[in-house]
Order: structure tokens, then C-alpha cells, then sequence
């Protein structure tokens, strides 16, 4: 960290084991010294809850199995199969958009959804479909009744989509020899391109949903969250949707690192950090973290 700002993806490893440290914060920021995996959390009272991440699906019961791993089949061309299995997803994700689309015409009788109908159902387009539904249902309770939770569960369906799509587009580049060189090896230069993908389509989708991002926001977009009683130091999540901090990751982040660390003590303080990784990762690749 120099002077408050955050560094995702830093060149610091420590000789001895090779993993990951973190610089020493100077400048504005409160001096900090980590290795390794940073300090330990203390075990006292709810100190589990901190430390235990929960599933997608207990953090945002809307988002059942089923329906999730639906969702997520939009950036996986592979699972996009025809057959018994794939009838089940669709028939499953399609119910759902009818029953968000009433969602939306209750608050807003004036809707209109304009959608182009692909000839051949597939899981992908119903995926899709549903995924585009939340979010105009997110938009529709923002405007008419200042409710965030229809965000929420909405953001982390897009954020799955979207890290999941530049991914594999990222890897593709790679294996090409196309990827932007920013970085100093071929793991940062994946995560700088990810990274900065994400966030550019973030952004685009806010603005094509009519939600309005701000840096002091209740919806902010890769800005600042300030992080009580340390000055002017902050951290830098990519997503943050009232008292929820979504963040992006091609690997596995605890809260025993100083970034989400700092997240939870960032003011306004949030109740929950979200931590989205590919899909490939395998079945716990996003979780939640619940913030005492």
C-alpha cells in the first residue's frame, strides 16, 4: 500500500516460502507490516462468523442451487448441452424470469422487456435472459422503492458472469501470445486484464440499467472505501452495493489477508464480503463472508 492506495496484484514475495506479502503502508495511510498470511484473528465471541465463509446460496436464499448453477452455465459453452438435463435448467431459469418479469410489472405496469427470442432454447439463453431480467428488476426497486437487495442478489449473478466470460477470454489471449503485458509474470498479467475487464463491464451495465454509481455513493464501482480510524487510507473493492462489498479474484482470498481486512473495516461498514472467482475453481469458488 503507498500513500492509502491499494495494489490487487503486487510483486512482493517472501523470500523464505514464496508467498505473497504486502508492502509496508506509507504516506496518508497507517503503517502496517504483513507476512505470510498476516496475523492471526483472535477466537474470541462471534470471531468464526469473521473467519467461516457462508455459501452464495445462505447469503442470498433467492439464488438456490438449481437456479445458480444454471446462472452460472452463461460463460461455459461446454455445459451448454441439449438433452434432459439441460430441459431441466431451462425450464427451471425460464419460470424464474416469469416471475421476476411480475416482479417488475407490479412496480412499473409500463415495462416493456425487449428481448430478441434465439430460435434453439438453450441454457445459455435462458441464463441470459433471467440474468438481464434481475437487473431490470434491480433498476425497477431502486427507482420506486429505494430497496438495495434486488442488487445484491443481481450483482453477484453479473459478477459471476463477467469474471467467468474475461477469464477464459484472458486465457485464450495468453495461450495466443495477445495479453496485454502488465505485470511481472503471466498470473498478474491474467489478473490486471480480468480485473480491469470486469470492471469496464460493471460500469457499462450500471449505466445501461439506468443505476447510478458515485464515489460516495451507495453503489460505487471501483472507488475508494475509506477504512475507519486509519486517516485518509482505504481500499479499492470492485463492487459495493450499500452494506455489500463484492470483490473479484482469480484466486481463493480469506479474511485473514489485509485487503478484505480492511474492507471490513471500511466505513460505511459493510455486513457482508462477497469474494467471486471463476467457476473452474470448483464448487466453494464464491462465498460469502459475514462481518461482525
Amino acid at each position: 500500500m503507498a500513500g492509502g492506495l491499494e495494489l490487487k496484484f503486487n510483486p512482493y514475495h517472501d523470500p523464505r516460502n514464496g508467498r505473497f506479502t504486502f508492502a509496508t503502508g506509507i504516506g496518508a495511510g497507517i503503517e502496517e507490516h504483513y507476512g505470510g498470511q498476516g496475523p492471526r484473528l483472535g477466537r474470541g465471541g462471534n470471531s468464526r462468523a469473521f473467519e467461516d465463509p457462508m455459501t452464495v446460496e445462505q447469503a442470498f436464499p433467492e439464488l438456490h442451487g438449481p437456479l445458480w448453477n444454471g446462472i452460472q452455465a452463461l460463460a461455459q459453452s461446454t455445459l451448454d448441452l441439449f438433452g434432459p438435463a439441460a430441459e431441466a435448467k431451462i425450464n427451471i431459469l425460464d419460470n424464474r424470469s416469469k416471475e421476476v418479469l411480475g416482479e417488475i410489472k407490479k412496480l412499473d405496469p409500463n415495462f416493456v422487456f425487449q428481448e430478441i427470442r434465439s430460435p434453439q432454447p438453450s441454457v445459455e439463453a435462458s441464463a441470459a435472459r433471467l440474468d438481464d431480467l434481475m437487473m431490470w428488476r434491480a433498476a425497477t426497486y431502486l427507482r420506486k422503492t429505494g430497496n438495495f437487495e434486488p442488487l445484491k442478489a443481481a450483482m453477484m449473478v453479473r459478477m459471476q458472469r463477467e469474471i467467468d466470460q474475461a477469464n477464459e477470454e484472458g486465457e485464450k489471449l495468453q495461450k495466443a501470445g495477445k495479453l496485454p503485458s502488465h505485470g511481472v509474470n503471466d498470473r498478474m498479467k491474467l489478473g490486471n486484464y480480468v480485473d480491469q475487464r470486469v470492471r469496464r463491464n460493471i460500469k457499462d451495465a450500471m449505466n445501461w440499467y439506468g443505476i447510478k454509481a458515485a464515489s460516495h455513493g451507495r453503489v460505487r464501482i471501483n472507488r475508494r472505501l475509506y477504512i475507519d480510524g486509519q486517516g485518509r487510507s482505504y481500499g479499492i473493492p470492485d463492487v459495493v452495493i450499500d452494506d455489500l462489498v463484492i470483490e473479484g479474484s482469480l484466486q481463493r482470498k480469506t479474511m485473514r489477508i489485509p485487503q478484505l481486512r480492511r474492507f471490513a473495516r471500511g466505513v460505511p461498514k459493510p455486513r457482508h464480503v462477497a469474494v467471486v472467482t471463476p467457476s473452474e475453481a470448483g464448487s466453494a469458488h464464491t462465498y460469502v463472508y459475514k462481518i461482525p
